[in-house]
């Protein structure tokens, strides 16, 4: 499989990864992606949750001026199809995404989804030694 710099991407999830991961694409020239999320309010509690640590979440909300930013109740609705082909994305990249992904989208994405559980380790490696890392 080769990803082409016309490529178009949707990113599915929030925090930390996914903000650095939109961030990566960008610095890479590649196609700007679309964010498909969660509420609004399950952000506000994650905010809430870790505001004292950005090294495990980052608001991607602040991302809305470069991108457009789509907040869905359930991945699997035909909102978030129509969201996919009104967008022509090609890949979808799930970066700690609350969403479980139902078959006809798996199918209709065959093998161009990717889940992406990201760690703090590269950025932190004391985490590791003070084994406040998940084990993946």
């Amino acid at each position: 499989m080769i990803i082409s710099k016309n490529s178009k991407f949707a990113l599915v999830g929030h925090g930390f990864s996914l903000f650095h991961l939109f961030n990566e694409i960008v610095e890479k020239k590649l196609t700007r992606p679309i964010i498909i999320t969660h509420e609004k309010k399950y952000h506000l509690r994650d905010l809430r949750e870790n505001k004292n640590d950005i090294s495990l979440y980052r608001d991607i909300s602040t991302l809305k001026k470069k991108t457009k930013i789509y907040y869905v109740n359930n991945f699997n609705y035909h909102t978030v199809k129509d969201i996919l082909k009104k967008n022509k994305i090609d890949y979808i990249f799930s970066c700690h995404s609350r969403f479980i992904f139902k078959k006809d989208i798996i199918n209709i994405f065959k093998n161009k989804i990717f889940n992406i559980h990201g760690s703090t380790a590269l950025f932190y490696p004391q985490d590791l030694l003070e084994d406040r890392c998940p084990t993946h």
